[in-house]
């Protein structure tokens, strides 16, 4: 067996009854039957790499959902069995954005682009934490919740000043977008605004499923309305 391939992000959500993995519908499925195949995509919990079939109980596609005829509408919800057992982080319900008039400026994707993760003696070597990539949302509309993050142009340079080459998207995929929005308080808070699918066709955005159509999903699956 050669070194794995890095397919892509994912993130928790815990609900009312159920706990889920969030991801983009390809990072699951076989490319060339198009059929899932969890029991060859592993995350690392606690350290070590683990089957997501060993985790989820249940795999609800995209086609579950009424929204599901818009384009780049690519995502799937992963029923977690045991949640205690996953040592996730998880996004509640109060952290997710209803409306995008509510964003302040700016969003960010979170992932491990493959660009950024290297294979040594035949296993990946991770980055403790995600890369961040940040632009403007634009296209929001109420209809389909379909919308763009528009990535920055120009030379790029780290945090300590030091010029850097712009990552790959691959590996993106399934990311959390968070933006930050202005609470009653008066100080913005972070919030989940989404999840990152592709690149755009012009190469010049990321493509992001709103996160009112994730979180509709949810409680569908949630109450049982989807089996």
């Amino acid at each position: 067996m050669g070194a794995p391939s890095l397919l892509g992000t994912a993130f928790s959500v815990d609900w009312k009854y159920h706990s889920y993995l969030v991801t983009a519908r390809h990072v699951t499925l076989n490319p060339n039957s198009g059929n899932s195949e969890l029991d060859k995509v592993y995350i690392p919990i606690k350290g070590t790499p683990c089957p997501v079939s060993a985790l989820v109980d249940r795999e609800f596609f995209s086609s579950n959902y009424a929204e599901s005829g818009q384009a780049n509408f690519d995502f799937t919800l992963l029923r977690l069995g045991d949640k205690d057992s996953t040592d996730l982080t998880a996004f509640t319900k109060p952290e997710f954005i209803s409306n995008f008039t509510e964003i302040k400026g700016h969003a960010s994707a979170l992932g491990f682009p493959t660009s950024k993760t290297r294979a040594i003696k035949r296993e990946w070597r991770f980055k403790s934490k995600p890369y961040v990539i940040t632009g403007k949302p634009r296209h929001p509309t109420e209809t389909n919740q379909i919308f763009e993050i528009h990535l920055p142009s120009g030379e790029f340079r780290s945090h300590r000043g030091k010029r850097v080459r712009y990552p790959r998207l691959s590996g993106m995929s399934g990311g959390p977008v968070i933006a930050p929005i202005l609470r009653i308080v008066k100080a913005e808070v972070p919030v989940l605004a989404g999840m990152a699918v592709q690149k755009s066709a012009k190469g010049d955005a990321i493509v992001c499923i709103g996160a009112r159509s994730i979180q509709s999903a949810i409680e569908k699956v949630d109450s049982g309305a989807l089996g």
